[in-house]
């Protein structure tokens, strides 16, 4: 992944896509760990499918008979924002770090098998990117 972090070569929406939902997690949890002791927390949120206008200006055929199936089957952005207001605010969450979170949940299985060195590389590589670091 981190050889060709931003597809410059094989590109795929869906992979792009994939990728960059990878990545926050690993990101997140590289973070968690830097900043552990700190008083800091941070999260991964996965907000799940949610209604949106993401495909709006590009819509094509397969959006317009999709969008009615959509606006019924997920939730609103604001229903989908309820996780993330609950880490932010809720008193009991207050050292809740380096978690994955879903559905008002903190659902850690899809971390049991957290590629540690993904992480530090996909750390350096934004730092390398960005130009910034802790």
């Amino acid at each position: 992944m981190i050889n060709n972090l931003q597809l410059e070569r094989g590109y795929s929406v869906s992979q792009a896509y994939g990728r960059s939902k990878l990545a926050i997690v690993y990101f997140t949890l590289e973070l968690a760990r830097k900043i552990e002791g700190s008083g800091v927390t941070a999260n991964a949120v996965d907000p799940g499918p949610v209604t949106s206008n993401i495909a709006a200006n590009n819509p094509g055929i397969l959006y317009s008979l999709a969008k009615p199936m959509i606006r019924y089957l997920f939730p609103s952005p604001a229903k989908a924002a309820r996780t993330c207001l609950l880490i932010a605010s809720d008193p009991e969450l207050v050292t809740s770090t380096g978690g994955y979170w879903r559905s008002r949940k903190r659902r850690d299985q899809p971390l049991k098998n957290q590629d540690l060195q993904l992480s530090e590389d996909l750390w350096k590589a934004s730092v390398r990117l960005t130009g910034v670091d802790l």
